[in-house]
């Protein structure tokens, strides 16, 4: 019983180490592209303070800016997945309308 007690303990660290893993890449990546949004909305700084709507248009910018930036990710990485693995996560992804 000790072994298999054992084993359990481990794989379930060993569950617990990938999502630690896969969490802290994200919050690694979702603050490298919000330095690239934050650098976007002061470059564009005057654009948005002459908008008809300043809050909703700077909120706009930095949402399809943050939204670009993910999608680059998104496609960078999906093209590296085997074509079985592209195959279970569009299947997994799947949105019926």
């Amino acid at each position: 019983m000790g072994g298999f007690v054992s084993a359990v303990c481990s794989f379930v660290e060993w569950i617990g180490d990938c999502i630690c893993s896969v969490v802290s890449w994200f919050c690694e990546f979702v603050d490298f592209v919000g330095s690239i949004v934050r650098r976007f909305i002061f470059g564009i700084e005057d654009t948005i303070n002459k908008a008809d709507n300043p809050k909703n248009f700077g909120e706009a910018a930095a949402t399809r800016k943050e939204s670009i930036e993910f999608r680059k990710k998104e496609r960078e990485t999906y093209n590296k997945l085997s074509a079985r693995d592209k195959k279970k996560l569009d299947e997994m992804l799947k949105i019926d309308f």
